[in-house]
């Protein structure tokens, strides 16, 4: 009978005790020796590190964190969020399974690196920016996200770039993004909002995704209908992310733009769009002293596509250098075929490109057009072409002596090539 009792008092006492630690199972895994330890194990999968000033913990309010900072320096990101919260807490989340539901992020702000441009800098006779420690650190392994569910609300955000003296500049303001996935059987839907830095330059965008119900993971399959609207954003902030190659130039002027995307590269993808940009100055890289200005940029485009084939239905573009238009399409079986054509202004391109075209100090083109035609057709094995241009009136001053070519000028070019 003692025993009995002797087992029975154990047996609730491990209860009692296995009770409180659940109870304050929250309390213990925010202290800081715990928030520690578990952000030990994330960054051993995470490229970069991951820090958090404090969480906390709740079976049934939610989950907060403060003072998150994602430090990848090393492939030039950094990120901060001031808070998180999300709507379920332990007790929610263990039932749900993969289901995170509402998911609040406050203010984040993402900070990209450019990377050292040591090709403009030698060509302006500066020395090559000194390595950073983060800059030369070794790569690490990929990031794998796993499947997700929930519904992700970003406000005030904001994405800036630092140069390579550690100067800051914001580029998009008043971030906003809603990205809503309700379950694998589901669209994905997503729309988002953003300000330039000056607050002149507007951002927008909505969509939906639906994944191959047996093959999630292939982009091929994946369902698509999204549209992209941009009103008078500064290009010269995201040239410099995109193109941050030592040879490109950097731009400057104003993008308008509409773009809209539907079906999927499976079976049939759709992409029209029109580009226009008022005023686009271009500076260093391959151009070296030119600075050329292009005026009234608009591009019209329209183009699908499925695995097999992609085809340009229309591309038209509009310009002060240039108008033209071109069309055709790119098979994956080496089987291409493209025709295009311009009518360009000579006399504007001389002018905007001395140095690149090497022209004589004092020689200035002041009136001529070349037209070109050119069509371009591959096979398994033989690629052919056909081009031809003509220049018409060519008028000018060289040395202080006029010029003058009055004839019109036509150039004729056929053949194939064999594919070996």
């Amino acid at each position: 009978m003692k025993k009995s009792r002797l087992i029975f008092s154990l047996a609730a006492g491990l209860i009692v005790v296995a009770i409180i630690i659940i109870v304050l199972l929250p309390t213990i895994v925010s202290s800081d020796m715990m928030k520690s330890f578990v952000i030990a194990r994330v960054n051993q999968q995470l490229p970069g590190q991951l820090q958090m000033d404090s969480w906390s913990l709740s079976w049934f309010s939610g989950i907060e964190g403060q003072k998150v900072v994602y430090d990848n320096r090393g492939d030039g990101l950094l990120a901060r969020i001031p808070e998180f919260k999300t709507e379920k807490g332990l007790y929610g989340l263990i039932l749900a399974g993969g289901h995170l539901g509402a998911v609040e992020i406050r203010e984040p702000a993402i900070l990209y690196y450019l990377p050292d441009r040591t090709a403009d800098r030698e060509s302006q006779g500066l020395p090559p920016a000194a390595p950073s420690a983060e800059s030369t650190r070794p790569a690490q392994k990929a990031l794998v996200i796993p499947a997700f569910y929930g519904k992700i609300n970003i406000t005030d955000g904001s994405i800036a770039t630092a140069d390579t003296a550690g100067r800051e500049k914001t580029i998009a303001r008043n971030l906003n993004l809603v990205l809503d996935a309700p379950g694998p059987q589901n669209p994905i839907t997503y729309r988002f909002s953003s300000e330039s830095s000056d607050g002149s330059g507007r951002a927008s965008g909505e969509g939906s995704l639906v994944l191959a119900a047996n093959q999630p993971a292939d982009i091929r399959n994946l369902q698509s209908d999204a549209t992209l609207s941009i009103e008078n954003w500064e290009l010269e902030d995201m040239v410099a992310v995109i193109a941050n190659s030592p040879g490109l130039p950097s731009a400057r002027g104003h993008l308008n733009a509409g773009l809209s995307m539907t079906g999927s590269m499976a079976a049939h993808l759709k992409l029209v769009g029109r580009i226009a940009v008022e005023k686009l100055q271009l500076r260093g890289g391959l151009l070296g002293s030119d600075i050329p200005t292009v005026k009234n940029i608009a591009i019209d485009l329209k183009a699908t596509g499925n695995s097999d084939k992609l085809t340009l239905d229309r591309l038209g573009f509009t310009s002060s250098l240039a108008n033209g238009s071109a069309r055709g399409f790119v098979g994956d079986k080496d089987q291409t075929r493209v025709s295009a054509k311009a009518d360009v202004d000579l006399a504007e391109i001389f002018n905007q490109f001395p140095t690149s075209l090497k022209l004589r100090q004092g020689t200035k083109i002041k009136k001529g057009r070349m037209a070109l035609r050119a069509a371009i057709e591959t096979g398994r094995d033989v690629t052919s072409f056909d081009a031809n241009g003509r220049i018409d009136r060519l008028e000018g001053i060289s040395a202080g002596k006029k010029i003058s070519w009055r004839k019109a000028v036509t150039v004729n070019a056929r053949g194939e090539v064999g594919r070996h």
